[in-house]
């Protein structure tokens, strides 16, 4: 039996992707398993022609291949099945670049979304860098009012990736307003503050991750649609881009390695240097300085 946590679980840990990424990895293994009963070469392969080659969904592939990777335990077996898995054509479409938004963009964004919480949970990603999934698994007693050099502050414990624990905190006063009214008015609904844990029917959904994809759903649907009424193009900004956002203004106002690493929560360095070097920011400064 398909168990999405434990697969999410995997690629957390594994390919170290974005909350994103791993939502639609989920719901294509998903789909696959409800289409086929058995993980085999035959019905994968029937699986990517349908949909990687006809439909042209390239990336199925690679989802098709982390799913054996993930599933068949047998090494043998598994090598095999990565071997002669159909590749589909490789087409010539340019990686959509992603948009950097200035502030005052990311906060029209924010009041215009139509939610409460997916307010609460866009403005921590704004304040602190954290991904939007570490914010909906913020768990109940994990944010704590306390003083900091004679001013209140907000203390919030997130167990993120790889269950790394991460302490944020949140220094803005409208923040600690919005968030402390918002928990207070909702102190006697489930375990977490930003993630209901109700089905369609109402009845508990004790699966935490098909829990967790139906509330991300719902976030990345109300910030598609606040972008429009907003009138900045779809298409540019998705949940992880606040993190991205976040860590080009720690980069401008710190221009160090330790400081962004620190603050992104990152384990390696390395990856990092990969927010650095896919946005361009290693060099930005050189090519001011030269330009200068």
């Amino acid at each position: 039996m398909f168990e999405p946590q434990f697969f999410e679980e995997w690629l957390r840990e594994k390919k170290n992707m974005s909350e994103t990424t791993i939502a639609y990895y989920i719901s294509v293994a998903t789909r696959f398993l409800k289409e086929y009963d058995n993980v085999n070469l035959e019905n994968i392969n029937n699986f990517i022609i349908q949909n990687a080659i006809k439909k042209r969904q390239t990336p199925v592939y690679s989802i098709m291949k982390a799913f054996v990777q993930y599933s068949e335990k047998d090494a043998s077996q598994r090598n095999n099945m990565i071997e002669n898995m159909i590749r589909p054509p490789v087409h010539d479409t340019p990686k959509r670049e992603r948009a950097y938004l200035e502030e005052e963009d990311i906060v029209k964004i924010i009041n215009n979304m139509r939610n409460e919480k997916h307010k609460i949970i866009a403005m921590l990603q704004d304040l602190t860098g954290v991904r939007a999934g570490d914010v909906m698994r913020i768990q109940r007693g994990n944010i704590i009012p306390e003083i900091y050099d004679n001013t209140n502050v907000l203390k919030i414990v997130i167990y993120g990736k790889g269950n790394k624990r991460n302490v944020i905190y949140v220094h803005d006063d409208i923040g600690q307003q919005l968030i402390l009214h918002y928990i207070i008015k909702n102190r006697h609904s489930d375990q977490y503050y930003f993630m209901e844990q109700r089905g369609r029917s109402g009845i508990l959904d004790i699966d935490s991750s098909k829990n967790y994809h139906t509330n991300y759903i719902a976030y990345f649907r109300d910030l598609k649609q606040s972008m429009a009424r907003s009138g900045i193009e779809h298409k540019s900004f998705a949940t992880h881009d606040y993190r991205r956002c976040y860590a080009r203004r720690v980069w401008n106002k710190f221009k160090d390695l330790h400081v962004l690493q620190e603050l992104l929560n990152h384990q390696n360095p390395a990856t990092t240097m990969r927010y650095l070097k896919h946005s361009g920011l290693q060099n930005i400064d050189y090519h001011k300085q030269m330009q200068g």
